[in-house]
């Protein structure tokens, strides 16, 4: 999800009112509109792949036999595994960028006169699924999946 705690204040405020309200469709929407804030906005893009170290690339260039012969070690090495830490994490934090722009496309979308903040959003959440594309993720969400 979008790290929206960089307000703790109106955190604390949506989250209160929904304590109070019990109304989820009114906290998430509160936290939508939030997200489309410049501020926030500006921020949800597609994080880039680290760059794969030596040892990874020599890896990848192996065929499958020669993968297969390789013992844990490899995977151990300290190199290897701060990178696919990291890359862990950038495939996470964009799969999670784009689960919440769907959502909110999802949401918006099911109200009226929202038409160009369902663009904005669609906009968007294609960028995340073109990341997707051209790294050879499977986390690739299509249009005709929304429902609206």
């Amino acid at each position: 999800m979008v790290m929206l705690i960089s307000d703790p204040e109106r955190k604390n405020q949506l989250l209160k009112k929904l304590a109070d309200d019990g109304n989820m469709d009114e906290f998430l929407e509160g936290c939508y509109l939030w997200t489309l804030e410049q501020q926030v906005w500006m921020d949800i893009f597609p994080l880039d792949l680290p760059t794969p170290p030596q040892e990874w690339l020599e890896y990848e260039a192996l065929d499958r036999k020669a993968k297969e012969k390789l013992d844990s070690g490899f995977l151990n090495q300290l190199v290897i595994k701060e990178y696919l830490r990291k890359r862990s994490s950038v495939e996470s934090s964009n799969y999670s960028n784009k689960f919440w722009l769907k959502e909110m496309r999802d949401f918006f979308a099911k109200r009226a006169g929202m038409v160009e903040t369902v663009k904005i959003i669609e906009e968007r959440f294609e960028l995340f699924n073109d990341w997707f594309r051209e790294n050879g993720a499977g986390n690739v969400i299509r249009k005709e999946s929304f429902h609206f």
